[in-house]
């Protein structure tokens, strides 16, 4: 099966064609330009993408870390101390 970008009136479609169609059934290489018969109903409009931008990413993660280093920073060093403190009043592996 070969993908194909349609230049269209109404924008860019996406087509399939199967191998059969070719000839010796060996679809062509990447980026080869060809004239197709195209039939609007046979293909599907380009795919609208639903990913994340990236700068919504960015600052959800800035916000995280912002978050992340406000409770440490409150919260104090972690010390050895500290640390043996917390697991042996159970705060630390209660689950286990």
């Amino acid at each position: 099966m070969a993908l194909l970008q349609v230049e269209a009136s109404d924008g860019p479609v996406f087509c399939g064609i199967d191998r059969k169609s070719f000839p010796g059934q060996r679809v062509p290489p990447l980026q080869t330009r060809m004239t197709v018969d195209y039939t609007p109903n046979a293909c599907a409009p380009a795919p609208v993408s639903r990913a994340l931008p990236r700068w919504l990413l960015l600052s959800i993660g800035g916000g995280g870390l912002a978050l992340m280093v406000a409770y440490l920073r409150r919260a104090g060093p972690v010390t050895w101390d500290r640390f043996v403190g917390a697991w042996t009043r159970g705060y630390i592996g209660r689950g286990a």
